[in-house]
């Protein structure tokens, strides 16, 4: 056990061998969970900025239970004090049989973030949100999201620009729900993947 069978150079036959140590790749930052809470609005704010010298890109995991209740929109913000013209937004969204298409560059006067989904636990079942945000390079104050969101009654994929960010860091990750009040379950991830 533990071992990798290898073949050495100028050797007619392979041998076992010490496996490597492994290397954890993906990273837990920040892991909150929300039982019958009323909570609206959950941040992550990193002690230390993320750069792009120890991560590729960080992902967020979004899962919940609206335990009977409804929940409306899920919008997603990076870093404080952005305004809508820092967002931008090209998404689908598909419910009842009914096709949605978005294209907000920029977003409408007073909608500072991106849209995840409008409906997000209609009439209180479960929901999975995933969003892939790219640590913006050395220098550069924007960055690109894409995000999945599924339900028992609606899937919607999308994209996002957003601009105006701190140089090269992430310095807060956001996520708002509108008529969020209402009891319901809830647990945000947010994972680092390194090189």
């Amino acid at each position: 056990a533990g071992e990798t069978l290898t073949a050495a150079a100028l050797s007619s036959s392979p041998s076992w061998n010490a496996a490597a140590a492994g290397v954890n790749n993906r990273v837990i930052l920040d892991s909150q969970t929300f039982t019958a809470s009323t909570t609206s609005t959950i941040n992550f704010t990193p002690g230390t900025p993320i750069d792009d010298s120890v991560y590729q890109k960080i992902q967020i995991v979004f899962t919940g239970n609206g335990l009977g209740n409804s929940i409306d929109r899920a919008m997603f913000r990076l870093d404080s004090g952005l305004t809508n013209t820092n967002y931008n937004e090209n998404s689908i969204e598909l419910f009842n049989g009914v096709l949605q298409l978005m294209n907000r560059n920029p977003q409408s006067a007073g909608d500072d973030y991106v849209r995840l989904t409008d409906q997000l636990a209609n009439g209180g079942e479960g929901w999975i949100i995933t969003i892939d945000l790219q640590i913006p390079p050395s220098g550069q104050t924007a960055t690109s999201l894409l995000y999945q969101v599924s339900n028992h009654d609606r899937v919607a994929i999308g994209s996002g620009w957003v601009t105006g960010i701190a140089a090269s860091v992430i310095t807060r990750i956001q996520i708002d729900l509108q008529n969020g009040t209402n009891n319901k379950d809830m647990q945000f991830t947010v994972y680092g993947i390194k090189f």
